[in-house]
């Protein structure tokens, strides 16, 4: 009987061993597991056909002549658009955001539930975000820049706008809203890299539609205008210090005048300065990826979960003047026709492009 017991107890804390053990081994795996989703990507992921730059369809130089209207000043009641002032060469300190090296994010903001011409990709940024020296830069291309569209030859467009470069790549697939924003976003990819020598490493496409709930979400964004501006639907936006809620916001970050795209480029970074230093001051930027999920498809990104905490943990703690925004200057860079088509200087955008996104 005592050998029965003793065998019994032995047998028990041979199985409280073994429970215990199979908990430990449950409980990293789920804790393994839960790392490798976190750094998955949340959308398909870029797929650039072209791996090298293809620079023998350039628009030749004889579009650049002054046959063409060319911009060179602001019209009445606009805003003057220039460059922010570049970030700062100071040394940065280890603001321990776990992550190292640098990418360049192309954030693609479409409007196309609006039923305003042209649809497809209303905001072209491409965002170099540089842990190590704790640096976002940020270019602008116009969506109304012509250029070579290879990528679209099969489809019969050899030249396309980049805005429209993505609308057509889209129509031109079928999938689910994520597959088909990939596409979207690889096509405009490939063509930023064939014409400009851009390369980009992951994308990020955002829906109109969400940006005013987010607007209010933070009790609007405030902004100040030097001169009043008038938007969509005879709206005036007066000058001096005001407070723009989501509808607001949108109408005033959308709408262009006839004649330059450069203006509007300004509004849209003055919204989203706005924007950025009051979802800081809210301690929103955390919540980052949280809020990603929540808006589903109206936001896809091929950022994983981590990616996205680490470029808010940057975007939180480093200094506001390591951010710069750029655009393509008008008369160098950019020329427009009579028709509101825009023309690039090829060469002239690579050197700009290359000096901030590499």
């Amino acid at each position: 009987m005592d050998n029965n017991k003793s065998d019994k107890k032995k047998l028990s804390k041979t199985s409280r061993i073994l429970i215990g053990a199979i908990v430990v081994i449950a409980l990293v795996t789920i804790i393994v597991l839960g790392a490798q989703v976190l750094r998955l990507p949340l959308a398909p992921t870029l797929n650039v056909v072209t791996a090298t730059p293809d620079l023998t369809n350039i628009l030749p130089a004889a579009t650049l002549t002054p046959i063409y209207v060319v911009v060179t000043s602001t019209p009445s009641g606009e805003i003057a658009a220039t460059s922010t002032s570049a970030p700062t060469a100071l040394p940065a300190q280890q603001l321990g955001c776990n992550e190292s090296g640098n990418m360049n994010l192309l954030l693609i903001g479409v409007n196309e539930k609006s039923g305003v011409w042209p649809p497809g990709a209303e905001m072209i940024r491409v965002v170099n975000v540089d842990f190590d020296n704790q640096t976002i830069e940020m270019v602008a291309f116009p969506r109304d820049l012509y250029v070579p569209t290879s990528g679209l030859a099969s489809s019969g467009m050899t030249q396309q706008t980049l805005g429209l470069t993505y609308y057509y790549a889209k129509q031109s697939v079928r999938g689910d809203a994520k597959s088909v924003a990939a596409y979207g976003a690889s096509m405009l990819a490939r063509t930023l890299l064939e014409d400009f020598d851009v390369h980009v490493d992951y994308y990020m496409v955002v829906d109109a539609s969400v940006v005013p709930s987010l607007i209010d979400k933070v009790g609007g964004v405030e902004i100040v205008l030097p001169s009043p501006v008038t938007g969509y639907n005879n709206v005036t936006f007066p000058a001096g210090r005001q407070v723009l809620n989501g509808a607001q916001a949108i109408n005033f970050v959308s709408f262009k005048s006839e004649t330059t795209e450069d203006a509007r480029y300004l509004r849209q970074q003055m919204v989203m300065d706005a924007f950025l230093e009051k979802a800081i001051s809210l301690d929103m930027i955390p919540r980052i990826p949280s809020i990603v999920s929540e808006l589903g498809s109206s936001v896809i990104t091929d950022l994983s979960v981590d990616q996205l905490s680490s470029i808010g943990c940057l975007a939180r703690n480093m200094d506001r003047s390591r951010i710069g925004s750029y655009s393509l200057q008008y008369g160098t860079m950019v020329y427009v026709t009579s028709g509101g088509v825009l023309l690039p200087n090829t060469p002239a955008i690579i050197d700009f492009a290359n000096d901030y996104l590499e």
